[in-house]
């Protein structure tokens, strides 16, 4: 069973793979790919909240229950994947909820955060979209005169997932404090103008 769980919340494009295949090479570490873990929780959260079982019963009993029953689904989805001791999971979101994963395990948690300057980002994207012109794009649709420029398509990645999401999450996670708890390249990658709440 792993001793300890650690969380990757990167920006996009920003090397979170090649860490992780890096972290993988050590046998003690079991890494994961872009994981669906953070999603297990969500919807678990999402019932206890909202299912009118929860409401009917003690509040803080159900909260303390919700937690224990995250921590050890936690545990038990790596227990059943790894005998390693240590765990890297791989989710943009981890990051924005620091607080959450401290409720849940009663710790802070320790999150890895790759950050890359935006316009280095933005180009790999529009690489990336300029290599396969013999197929279908999503972002580019010619009736509607969206993602149809360079210049739209690096507008549509700043306003919309992944990179406009992960550059909320990075200034929530700023503007909460919890930067401190990542590496200091956090604040120092954050352009200047999102650094202020």
């Amino acid at each position: 069973m792993p001793t300890k769980i650690f969380y990757q919340s990167s920006f996009p494009r920003a090397g979170s793979t090649l860490l992780q295949n890096i972290l993988a090479q050590n046998p003690a570490f079991y890494v994961t790919p872009t994981s669906g873990l953070l999603e297990l929780i969500f919807g678990a959260r999402l019932n206890y909240t909202n299912s009118a079982e929860f409401k009917a019963q003690d509040s803080a009993d159900m909260k303390k229950a919700f937690l224990a029953f995250s921590r050890a689904g936690m545990e038990s989805y790596f227990q059943a994947l790894t005998d390693k001791p240590y765990v890297v999971d791989k989710s943009r979101g981890w990051g924005v909820h620091f607080d959450l994963l401290n409720l849940i395990f009663g710790e802070e948690p320790k999150v890895i955060c790759l950050v890359r300057d935006l316009r280095q980002i933005l180009a790999s994207l529009e690489k990336k979209f300029r290599q396969n012109p013999d197929k279908y794009r999503a972002i580019e649709n010619h009736s509607n005169l969206t993602g149809t420029t360079t210049f739209k398509r690096a507008m549509m990645h700043l306003q919309g997932p992944p990179v406009g999401l992960a550059i909320d999450r990075l200034v929530e996670v700023h503007q909460r404090g919890w930067h401190k708890k990542f590496s200091s390249s956090v604040l120092k990658t954050l352009p200047l103008n999102l650094r202020k709440p």
